[in-house]
C-alpha cells in the first residue's frame, strides 16, 4: 500500500504547509493537537481523490460514489473522525467557523475546475494544491484557537508559490508532450501568472514593505528559474520546485519570529 502521493510535489507542499503549522503557532490546545494527529495519515488521500476524479469525469459517474467505491475502510473511518472532531470543536467553540471556509473554499474551486477543465490544464493542476496548503489555516486556528491575519497572509503567499511552481511544471510538461518551444509558453502563462501573483502579495503585505520585497524575490527567481530547469529531466525540474517551496516555508517562518 502506498502512503505518499505519486506526485512528489504535493508531498513536499503538504509538509511545507504542516510544518509551518505547527512552528507557527503560540499556542497548542489539545483540539489542535488532536486535529493535527488526525490529519497526518490524510496525505494518503490524495492519490484516492485525484484517480476519482478523473473516473468519475471519464465514465460521468458521480464523484461521490467513486470516491466511496475507491476508498479503504480505515479511510472512510479517518474522514468520520475529522469530521467528527471538528463538528465537537465547532460546538464548543475550540476553534473559528470561520476557518473552515478556506479548505472548503479550495476543495470546491478544484472540484470544478477539475470537472470542467483539461485534466492537464494549468489552472486544474495548479488548484489542486490548494486542499493542501488550506489545511494552514484549518490547523494552525485549530491549535491556537484564532484566525489571524498573518496566517491569511502566510496562506496566500504559500498558496500563490505552489501555484506559480505547479504551473511551470505543467508547462514544462506540456512542451515536451507537445514539442514546442517552453519559451511561448511561458510568456503566455508564467510570466502573467507571476504579475498577477505579485499583485496579490502587493495588497497582502502592503504595510510589510521588506516582506513585500523579499517574498516578489522568491517568486521573480522562482518564475525565472523554469527557463533554466526547462531542457532538463524533469526530476530535476521537480527538486528545483521542491527548493523553492521549501526556502519560502523557511522565509515564513523566519518572519514569524522577526
Amino acid at each position: 500500500m502506498r502512503f505518499l502521493p505519486l506526485e512528489h510535489g504535493l508531498t513536499i507542499t503538504w509538509i511545507a504547509t504542516v510544518l509551518l503549522s505547527v512552528v507557527m503557532a503560540r499556542t497548542f490546545s489539545i483540539f489542535g493537537l488532536i486535529l493535527l494527529i488526525l490529519i497526518l495519515p490524510t496525505i494518503s488521500l490524495y492519490d484516492t481523490l485525484l484517480s476519482s476524479l478523473r473516473i468519475s469525469r471519464v465514465k460521468s459517474a458521480s464523484f461521490l460514489a467513486t470516491l466511496n467505491k475507491s476508498l479503504e475502510l480505515w479511510k472512510k473511518g479517518l474522514l468520520l473522525a475529522i469530521g467528527a472532531l471538528i463538528a465537537s470543536g465547532l460546538y464548543m467553540g475550540s476553534f473559528p467557523a470561520l476557518a473552515l471556509f478556506f479548505p472548503l473554499l479550495s476543495l470546491i474551486s478544484f472540484f470544478i475546475a477539475s470537472r470542467s477543465l483539461n485534466e492537464r490544464s494549468v489552472i486544474s493542476r495548479s488548484l489542486s494544491l490548494l486542499p493542501v496548503t488550506s489545511q494552514f489555516v484549518l490547523l494552525n486556528s485549530a491549535l491556537t484557537g484564532v484566525l489571524s491575519i498573518l496566517m491569511i497572509r502566510e496562506f496566500i503567499i504559500l498558496t500563490l508559490i505552489n501555484i506559480m511552481l505547479a504551473a511551470g511544471a505543467v508547462e514544462i510538461v506540456n512542451s515536451k508532450i507537445g514539442k514546442t518551444e517552453f519559451r511561448k509558453n511561458f510568456s503566455r502563462v508564467n510570466l502573467p501568472l507571476f504579475l498577477i501573483s505579485g499583485a496579490v502579495l502587493y495588497f497582502s503585505t502592503i504595510d510589510l514593505p521588506y516582506e513585500f520585497i523579499l517574498f516578489l524575490s522568491v517568486f521573480a527567481a522562482a518564475t525565472a528559474s523554469f527557463l533554466i530547469v526547462s531542457g532538463k529531466p524533469m526530476k530535476m525540474v521537480g527538486m528545483s520546485s521542491s527548493a523553492w517551496n521549501l526556502l519560502t516555508a523557511v522565509f515564513l517562518m523566519a518572519f514569524y519570529f522577526i
